[in-house]
């Protein structure tokens, strides 16, 4: 594994030996804007990468001999302009065009970021949460995995609703459980993903209010007998209670994760189940 972190030496002699090529990678204004101008024949993921190295406190951890990384390049037509503190947003959304994410790595207080595919396992490890009132800020954050609590008023069937939303989820990756009790939902998928299934739950939700209260009563899937939940399901059921509890980030991020990947086993099960039936 590889550490990206510019060194004083190293950052002398790209100036003294590269100068010519300084406009490749970026130039700040005094105004605090950031203009990126490519190389027409593009740049290796390993030197895009020291963009965020050279402009941000943020280190990168990659291994450069990975196919993933290895002879990938990045193409942009045109220079890009952005304000200083969008620069390590915008790499990020960069990289997910080549399937490539940011995930965080240890202590935060290092702000070190692993480089890694967009199906590796170890991006559903570290999601960052987000409070469902923020979730509108994150629509354009692409190839960042995170992880929300949803509430609505008026649907009833939270079985059904999943099982609709969760079409939009992304294969291998998102996850999306219903917590009937409280009409909740905790979803875990790349940022845009997840906003838009917010944005559809509240629109399903808001036709479900027009419904007159007696009827929408005789849809409540609670007025049946349910049928016994499996060993699994009433793990998930206590993790996401205690998720509902949380009182810190950390809390809510270990509840989260043990949810997903309790999720993983169910989804496996089924499938056996459904396939045994067959």
């Amino acid at each position: 594994m590889k550490v990206v972190k510019p060194l004083l030496f190293v950052a002398l002699a790209a100036v003294l030996i590269a100068a010519p090529a300084a406009s490749q990678d970026a130039t700040a204004a005094k105004d605090g804007k950031f203009t990126y101008t490519p190389d027409p024949s593009g740049e290796d993921v390993t030197d895009f990468l020291n963009i965020i190295t050279r402009e941000t406190p943020a280190t990168i951890l990659l291994d450069p001999s990975s196919p993933q990384i290895r002879g990938r390049k990045i193409h942009l037509l045109g220079p890009v302009t952005m304000d200083r503190k969008d620069v390590f947003n915008w790499v990020r959304s960069v990289l997910s065009f080549q399937r490539l994410v940011l995930v965080p790595n240890g202590p935060r207080s290092t702000d070190t970021w692993m480089v890694l595919d967009l199906n590796a396992p170890q991006i559903t490890n570290r999601p960052e949460y987000v409070k469902s009132e923020d979730l509108a800020a994150w629509e354009d954050r692409d190839g960042v995995y995170i992880v929300t609590t949803i509430t609505l008023k008026h649907l009833l069937d939270t079985a059904r609703v999943r099982n609709a939303i969760a079409q939009l989820s992304t294969r291998q990756i998102g996850r999306i459980n219903d917590v009937p009790e409280t009409r909740s939902f905790v979803i875990g998928d790349f940022a845009p993903v997840v906003v838009a299934e917010w944005r559809l739950l509240q629109a399903m939700d808001e036709e479900a209010g027009k419904i007159p209260p007696a009827e929408r009563a005789k849809l409540d899937p609670r007025r049946k007998k349910p049928a016994p939940k499996s060993t699994i399901e009433q793990q998930i059921e206590k993790y996401e209670q205690r998720l509902m509890g949380s009182q810190t980030p950390h809390a809510a991020q270990y509840f989260l994760s043990k949810i997903l990947e309790l999720n993983t086993r169910l989804e496996k099960e089924r499938a056996e189940a459904a396939a045994t039936e067959k």
